[in-house]
């Protein structure tokens, strides 16, 4: 009997797995074309690369975690929802900003500095406050739609206000650049076949998605681990694969700035868009005492980023800085579960 259910569970465990990769499988075929459909379309629309970064490319490599934040929510899995965003950010801090500053200094331009990496800080702190203040009231611990719909809003607020700078004429400069870095020529020389590849793309992402929260819940059935681990560790891991993939490319062609840009931009639109846009479909339960321990961990590794990538150390210190960072971080999910 003991037997029978030891192989039950192995099988359960199998029939996740291969749920979980090929989503992850989907969602990195997906992403990478939304990101060659989003660089065309800012190629055509001369924008600048820490532009091209901050708005499309992370809002292009940030739809793997909203589908997967808005599917669980749909089906009452808010800890794999919070798991997924929290850890999302501190992937593509750690181990995508690590990896990425192991191959060649990321450059950060002043809007990054002076604008982004402060209202990100800003957006990082915002979340634990609230919580806080409600646990000091009495109030449930909870993001409510109205303050969705404040996170919405806000992003509208801070994507004018990035196109805005992007009009100065450093950026306008450096615009032509991309034709040259990402390539000789841009991706696609109309609009028919990259809006075609953004659905393509967007299909990909949807069912990847899907793929993805079916099999993580199948291993939280299977092994009984917590909703919020499974979405810190392998799906935070798996949605974060585009924006990887989409710094490698990057930097394989020298538009290092386009790599930072999606980074920030990225955890800028999990934090905004993604809590948001879940908080408007129902109400995030969000007990602070389960959770304070990843929130601080967030809100560490978001000022380290600020703090770092405005100072002079050495790429590769850096890298190997936020890399082993990212192994201890995974360690003590290990142990705490």
């Amino acid at each position: 009997m003991l037997e029978s259910g030891v192989g039950l569970l192995a099988a359960s465990s199998l029939d996740g797995a291969a749920l979980v990769l090929g989503g992850i499988a989907l969602l990195f075929i997906g992403g990478e074309f939304l990101v060659k459909a989003s660089i065309a379309l800012a190629t055509r629309f001369q924008l600048g690369p820490v532009t091209i970064g901050l708005t499309v490319v992370a809002a292009a490599t940030s739809l793997p975690e909203l589908v997967v934040s808005l599917i669980a929510q749909q089906t009452g899995s808010t800890d794999l929802v919070i798991g997924n965003i929290l850890g999302s950010n501190i992937f593509n801090i750690a181990a995508v900003l690590g990896i990425g500053s192991l191959i060649i200094p990321l450059p950060s331009s002043p809007m990054i500095r002076r604008f982004q990496l402060p209202v990100l800080l800003a957006a990082t702190l915002l979340l634990p406050g609230f919580l806080f203040l409600q646990v000091e009231t009495g109030a449930t611990e909870e993001i409510p739609r109205w303050l969705g719909a404040v996170l919405l809003v806000s992003l509208v607020i801070i994507l004018r206000q990035t196109l805005s700078w992007s009009r100065r004429k450093s950026e306008r400069e450096v615009a032509t650049q991309i034709e040259k870095e990402i390539g000789e020529q841009p991706p696609y020389q109309s609009l028919a076949p990259t809006l075609l590849l953004l659905v393509i793309g967007s299909a990909g992402l949807w069912y990847g998605g899907t793929l993805l929260v079916d099999g993580a819940l199948v291993i939280v059935a299977a092994l009984g681990v917590e909703e919020g681990v499974i979405g810190l560790t392998i799906v935070a891991a798996g949605t974060g694969a585009p924006e990887l993939f989409a710094t490698i490319a990057s930097l394989r062609h020298g538009v290092a700035g386009l790599a930072l840009g999606n980074i920030v931009g990225s955890n800028l639109f999990n934090l905004l868009a993604i809590f948001g846009s879940a908080a408007l479909i129902s109400p995030i339960p969000f007990p602070l005492e389960e959770w304070h321990i990843n929130l601080a961990i967030h809100a560490v590794a978001t000022l380290a980023m600020l703090v770092l990538i405005s100072g002079r150390i050495n790429h590769r210190v850096l890298g190997v800085f936020f890399c082993l960072g990212y192994v201890f971080y995974l360690i003590y999910l290990s142990a705490s579960t």
